[in-house]
C-alpha cells in the first residue's frame, strides 16, 4: 500500500521552503514527479517517475510515492532517498 501525504496541511513545508502552499491544482488533476541521479559523468542518468500529487478536492491534494512501479525500483537501486519534503515510509 502506498502512503499518502497530505499537502495541504504539511505545515513543514510551507515554514521550511517559504513557499506559499497549493490551494487547489486545477489542470491538470495528477502530476507525476520525477528524479534522476545528480551524479552529471554517469552512464545512466534516466529520469524516473517516482511520485505523484494527486487533487483530492479544490482545497486538497495529497502526495503519494509509487513504490509499486519498475521506475520507482529503478531509483531507489540508482540511489534514490525520497524527497527532502516527503518522509520516504519503507515499501
Amino acid at each position: 500500500m502506498d502512503d499518502e501525504v497530505d499537502i495541504a496541511s504539511s505545515t513543514a513545508i510551507n515554514r521550511s521552503t517559504r513557499m506559499k502552499p497549493l490551494i487547489s491544482i486545477v489542470e491538470p488533476i495528477a502530476l507525476l514527479l520525477t528524479w534522476q541521479p545528480e551524479d552529471e559523468s554517469s552512464q545512466n542518468r534516466t529520469r524516473r517517475v517516482v511520485g505523484e500529487v494527486s487533487r483530492v478536492s479544490d482545497s486538497r491534494a495529497t502526495f503519494r510515492y509509487l513504490s509499486g512501479t519498475a521506475d520507482y525500483k529503478a531509483a531507489f537501486d540508482a540511489g534514490f532517498k525520497g524527497f527532502e519534503y516527503f518522509r520516504l515510509f519503507p515499501s
